[in-house]
């Protein structure tokens, strides 16, 4: 489940991974605050915690087709994983190498550090 966050900046889309994320999750949560975001903003910064290790992850073929969709909502600008497992951030961090924004991961002990550092923009 993913709950979206609101304790960031506003030019931030925020949200914390609680447990198994679904499709559904992804269409009905996080595409419409990313779409807001970029109307509001004209970028994303994203802001993900991750709460729980997740063993052995993989993603189904149409996970994967829609986490390319979010490429194409917007402009991105910075993303930042906080989380305190090893194995999500080797994950998040391979890829990250077919999105264009700017990635930093943060231990949960420095999420007030990850919320500045994403809601910066470089422009």
């Amino acid at each position: 489940m993913i709950k979206h966050l609101i304790d960031v900046p506003e030019n931030v889309a925020a949200f914390a991974v609680r447990a198994g994320v679904t499709i559904q999750d992804l269409r009905c949560i996080v595409i419409p605050a990313l779409q807001k975001l970029v109307l509001d903003q004209g970028e994303i910064n994203f802001l993900l915690e991750l709460d729980a290790d997740i063993p052995n992850f993989t993603l189904h073929p149409s996970f994967e087709a829609l986490l390319l969709d979010l490429k194409n909502i917007g402009r991105w600008n910075r993303l930042a994983i906080v989380t305190d497992s090893s194995s999500i951030m080797a994950f998040t961090s391979a890829f990250i190498a077919i999105m264009p924004q700017e990635f930093k991961g943060f231990n949960k002990d420095l999420y007030s550090q990850a919320r500045i550092w994403v809601s910066q923009t470089d422009h």
